[in-house]
């Protein structure tokens, strides 16, 4: 046989069987006082409200808002539903139209970035695909590794007679140095070690001027070559790049 709680004990005690379905509620909170003015018969939807950061007023049901801790009546929140109850939000309505308009313009600057990125990343794909098609209309063996499982590492393969194989990668310049990613530069340096040649192509988007710098982790503009850049046909420049580091 069920034991039954103290509190409740007390309350039939002195008026009489508690209903089918109907709660004790303790008015001050504290679950240990079980003073018989303490205690109060409330319906289940009534005391899980009590219970909720909810106060029963002269005028009705207010309810604190979890944003700014002020009380406002049921109708200054909107509806949500949880499974089939319909309740009110945590926030009063003027805090949670403050939250979803900062919400909606954090979220708005991100698609942005994102979309900005990705313009930048197809044109990046762009140029390199003209480079390269540039190279073999001069005679040099030259692809894309777009293929590559391994994405992120060194996109284009070039090779001019006469001139060592060449891996590049190329980046767009939006200010005064570009840069290969991480795991581009680790995948440099071991090609390097291993007795091969590696090279950092920069783009300005705006002027369309390209940029040849040494193999680096951050590339300038003014130690690249040529100095303040070249508006000739890329390929052309890349290869005029590869005859000026064998003369030097």
């Amino acid at each position: 046989m069920p034991v039954e709680a103290e509190h409740r004990v007390i309350w039939a005690a002195i008026n009489g069987p508690i209903p089918k379905g109907m709660h004790i509620h303790h008015k001050d909170g504290d679950h240990w006082n079980n003073e018989l003015s303490n205690l109060q018969l409330v319906d289940p939807a009534t005391h899980k409200r009590l219970h909720g950061k909810y106060e029963l007023r002269d005028d009705g049901w207010y309810k604190q808002c979890r944003k700014c801790d002020g009380f406002f009546p049921l109708d200054n929140f909107y509806a949500k539903r949880v499974g089939r109850q319909v309740t009110q939000g945590n926030c009063c309505k003027p805090c949670h139209n403050k939250m979803t308009a900062e919400y909606n313009r954090i979220h708005k600057e991100r698609r942005n970035e994102i979309r900005r990125i990705r313009a930048a990343m197809n044109r990046e794909s762009e140029l390199k695909t003209k480079l390269v098609t540039d190279c073999r209309k001069l005679g040099a063996y030259a692809r894309r590794h777009e293929d590559r499982r391994a994405v992120g590492l060194l996109d284009m393969a070039i090779k001019f007679p006469g001139h060592p194989h060449l891996l590049a990668e190329g980046k767009l310049v939006e200010h005064q140095t570009f840069a290969p990613t991480l795991r581009q530069w680790e995948e440099g340096q071991r090609y390097i070690a291993a007795g091969g040649l590696c090279c950092l192509i920069g783009w300005d988007p705006k002027t369309k001027v390209m940029y040849v710098h040494e193999w680096a982790k951050t590339a300038l503009k003014k130690d690249s070559f040529p100095p303040g850049g070249s508006y000739k046909p890329h390929a052309e420049t890349l290869r005029e790049w590869l005859i000026w580091r064998m003369t030097k």
